[in-house]
């Protein structure tokens, strides 16, 4: 009787609350259930600089120091996100776990969504460069029907069956008042709409090679926030990943130029391809 809607209820809830969350636009992890580990799907998901590379290496060329950038940025990631885990051993579910799991192979959804998304957009901007405002608009229209789409599917209930009355103040069953609908408002207006707004200015003035370099960052400024906010400590994988990431990004912009051979310097997408 109430026990069992009120189970329900909770479901519908939890349903909503990670629907609302994908909507972030953050990388999208896949289930416990999936088996996958972390680290390595963040890793996964952090791929979409070598997507868009390999697109524009088919029409405008990619030149040398920017695959070197990228291979930079991935090593980075890699040192930040699985290299740890690695280093630990993993513990006993670690060293017997398998190598790829099902969530691994759902996390590759990430860098081939966003990467094609980049390429897309940057293209749109070039068409449409006073546009930024409606395709913006339009993103986060689709998001949010995606992330209804995704909640109804998971609850198994329609969309206006759906508990929204736990998004209102006061309406969760545990937590501080405004706690839901705090949350809610950061990920749909500063995370979701912001981010995508700026983004698509962005893609105005930066090529999409060098703004997925740009994005591979992202570890390092949670890594960072991490130490700031939450006092964790950083260790040597840490420092090394974020070295590579910071040669990357110096790498792309030409700053170690002297450093390198004559063939690898150059503008990206100077290097178009001869065939």
């Amino acid at each position: 009787g109430s026990s069992g809607s009120s189970g329900s209820k909770d479901t519908s809830a939890t349903h909503l609350s990670r629907a609302s969350s994908a909507a972030s636009r953050t990388c999208p992890l896949p289930s416990p259930s999936s088996n996958s580990i972390s680290g390595t799907a963040a890793f996964i998901c952090s791929l979409q600089s070598v997507v868009v590379a390999l697109i524009a290496s088919r029409t405008a060329g990619v030149a040398p120091r920017t695959w070197l950038a990228i291979a930079c940025s991935v090593a980075g990631v890699g040192c930040l996100e699985v290299l740890p885990g690695v280093l630990s051993g993993g513990g006993a579910e670690g060293l017997s776990a398998p190598l790829f799991h099902l969530g691994d192979l759902v996390a590759f959804g990430q860098p081939l969504g966003f990467g094609l998304s980049y390429v897309v957009l940057e293209e749109a901007m070039t068409n449409h460069p006073n546009d930024e405002l409606p395709l913006a608009a339009l993103q986060c229209a689709v998001i949010g029907a995606a992330a209804v789409a995704a909640t109804s599917v998971g609850a198994h209930q329609l969309p206006w069956e759906l508990p929204w009355e736990l998004m209102l103040p006061g309406g969760a069953p545990a937590g501080p008042a405004w706690g839901v609908p705090a949350a809610l408002l950061f990920t749909s207006l500063i995370s979701t709409s912001l981010t995508i707004w700026l983004t698509a200015k962005v893609f105005k003035r930066v090529p999409s090679t060098d703004a997925s370099i740009i994005l591979a960052s992202e570890p390092l400024w949670a890594t960072g926030f991490a130490v700031l906010l939450l006092g964790q400590s950083v260790g040597g994988a840490d420092a090394v990943g974020g070295a590579l990431i910071l040669t990357a990004l110096a790498c792309n912009q030409g700053l170690c130029d002297p450093l390198l051979p004559a063939g690898m310097r150059g503008e990206a997408g100077g290097s178009a391809s001869t065939d």
